[in-house]
């Protein structure tokens, strides 16, 4: 009695494992034991699309740190003095344009940057390709730019640069369908109006994805920080839009 318990219950295991796995007996065996011993065991299909999952989240990783470069980056500081636009424009002559509307503003080219003055003593940087070594000439010419624009004898007292936004370019080398994704306040897309997906689930970041997996992500102050939210935004995608 014993015995038969032992093989019911040997039984019982082996059914509810045959309910977990589809098991598929190799067609090279000869004998049924044989067969039992060599069987190959294949996880429900639900195991696989965990795998499959993963697999797609690391080759989104991988595609997109490969793919993703800085194409443009706003750099600030601060001057403790109010700036005369004026008189600045006078002093770089041609190479500077005064712009009287909203915002008014002086800007100018210095080492190939395009740099902008305004009247409460912020300056910007914009443009891609800035190195520490060009933001810190830069600094000295806008340092000794504002000194012979000061007339008083006050030192002129400047900030560090600071990274307000830099945007990246990036590829998730993949492509998206986006028409029967429902539009929100964190998700919208409308082919008749602009032909990408706007993104701004994770603000203040603003990710702008066009269906053949390219776009731009802005908003941002750090390579690292943009690859966390592209990985974010992928994940979203696989479960919300079909991908081919």
């Amino acid at each position: 009695m014993r015995k038969i318990r032992r093989r019911m219950t040997s039984l019982h295991a082996y059914i509810s494992t045959a309910h977990a796995f589809t098991i598929i007996p190799p067609s090279d065996c000869l004998t049924s034991a044989e067969s039992e011993r060599c069987h190959r065991v294949i996880p429900p299909s639900d195991c696989l699309t965990n795998v499959y999952e993963d697999d797609g989240k690391k080759m989104d990783e991988e595609n997109v740190k490969s793919s993703l470069r800085a194409i443009n980056a706003h750099y600030q500081l601060q001057c403790d003095q109010r700036i005369d636009l004026r008189h600045l424009s006078e002093l770089v002559g041609a190479n500077g344009k005064l712009h009287q509307g909203r915002p008014t503003m002086l800007s100018c080219r210095m080492m190939t940057k395009r740099v902008q003055f305004f009247p409460n003593g912020t300056i910007q940087i914009l443009g891609g390709g800035v190195t520490p070594f060009l933001l810190y000439h830069l600094f000295l010419k806008v340092y000794y730019l504002l000194r012979q624009c000061d007339s008083t004898i006050q030192p002129t007292n400047l900030t560090r640069w600071k990274i307000n936004n830099v945007v990246f370019h990036f590829d998730f080398g993949r492509r998206f369908k986006f028409g029967e994704v429902l539009c929100n306040k964190d998700f919208s897309y409308e082919a008749e109006l602009f032909p990408a997906a706007l993104i701004s689930k994770w603000q203040p970041a603003h990710v702008t994805l066009f269906p053949n997996g390219k776009g731009m992500i802005t908003g941002v102050k750090s390579k690292q920080t943009a690859l966390d939210i592209l990985l974010q935004v992928s994940n979203f995608l696989t479960h919300n839009v079909d991908i081919h």
